[in-house]
């Protein structure tokens, strides 16, 4: 009896040994999902994925990393959006959806006028590194989905419909995915993707992990940790005052025309640029892949509890019918949204919204 307790505690010394491992290592991604970012036209099929996602992340090293590389798909796509906020711009001035959009941008063309045509250009340079990383990782999936299912000879109806829904992120009423289509096909197309290219995908998952590259850099530590204070300038940027104390943000305030140096007209333009970069990704939240929901709560605080009226969350929670917790956990969704769009994040913060 005495050995049998013995060798139970060695077994549980060990399990513990290895999930300490796992967790502490540099492969340390935590997976537990509990949500997709899929969007279900009828019955929400979260749980069906959770279940199997959160096992087969279970069975080894590349097969998580692919799981999570599947399941933040419709996410990273989404992302990629992100990368030519300016053509957004100028759609959003077409549809004359937001009359701030065509003031900053109006206040933009009299400074580039009065400088002589000149137009700062924003160094983001861990943004752009991001980008090129989920592209190179997208990239990745395509290719592994198209041999493991699309091009594969033996893939049955089911099978393709489930592989489109994941990539899609969304389920149409033409192409159902049931419980048992998740059941039936999610674990051998996540075994297939492994074997064809669990290799590649693993390392590109980890360097989009935290505190790969230039991590501790003022764009990456900084502004994507104080979005809220980012949110609370943009309000003040895009509403200025000609009775601020920041003399720029007196020059948009007066729409540009200003006698000021040059060196402070080129300081207001930098801030309309980044007034732009915001509204532009905040335009973006409105298409979150499995929660449109976001957009509306992102807009209530910018607008109402960091505009002039200065609404407390109690009340605005009460204006989306939802109550005050619930808003909270919205509000933190969605501004860890706007930091990915805005200037790159890690694959967990995409991981935490799964959550």
């Amino acid at each position: 009896m005495q050995a049998e307790n013995n060798n139970d505690i060695a077994i549980t010394e060990a399990k513990l040994k290895d999930f300490l491992s796992s967790v502490l290592s540099s492969e340390g991604i935590v997976v537990d999902i509990r949500r997709t970012f899929i969007e279900y036209n009828g019955v929400n099929r979260s749980r069906v994925f959770a279940r199997h996602a959160n096992r087969m992340a279970c069975k080894g090293s590349n097969e998580k990393f692919v799981v999570i590389a599947l399941l933040c798909y419709p996410a990273l796509q989404w992302l990629l959006k992100a990368q030519d906020i300016d053509a957004l711009i100028e759609k959003l001035k077409e549809e004359n959806e937001d009359e701030s959009v065509w003031r900053m941008s109006n206040i933009q063309r009299i400074l580039e006028s009065s400088m002589g045509g000149c137009k700062p250009q924003l160094r983001l340079e861990m943004r752009k590194l991001f980008f090129a990383r989920c592209q190179q990782l997208v990239d990745e999936i395509d290719e592994a989905m198209n041999k493991a299912v699309f091009m594969n000879q033996a893939s049955k109806p089911s099978r393709i419909s489930l592989a489109m829904a994941m990539l899609r992120g969304s389920i149409l009423d033409s192409d159902p995915v049931t419980a048992v289509t998740i059941r039936n096909n999610f674990d051998s197309i996540v075994e297939d993707v492994t074997a064809i290219a669990g290799d590649a995908i693993k390392p590109l998952v980890m360097q989009l992990a935290p505190n790969e590259g230039e991590a501790k850099t003022a764009e990456a530590a900084y502004l994507y940790h104080n979005t809220e204070v980012l949110l609370r300038e943009y309000s003040r940027i895009v509403n200025p005052s000609v009775a601020d104390e920041n003399r720029s943000l007196r020059i948009l305030a007066q729409g540009g025309n200003t006698l000021e140096s040059d060196a402070r007209c080129h300081q207001a333009q930098v801030l309309v640029q980044y007034a732009q970069l915001i509204r532009g990704a905040i335009e973006l939240v409105k298409d979150f892949p499995g929660d449109s929901k976001l957009y509306d709560v992102l807009m209530l605080v910018v607008n109402e509890k960091y505009g002039a009226n200065g609404t407390d969350e109690a009340k605005l929670a009460e204006q989306v019918g939802i109550n005050s917790s619930y808003f909270s956990e919205k509000k933190h969704r969605a501004f860890t949204a706007l930091s990915a769009l805005l200037w790159g994040c890690d694959i967990e913060s995409l991981l935490s919204l799964l959550q």
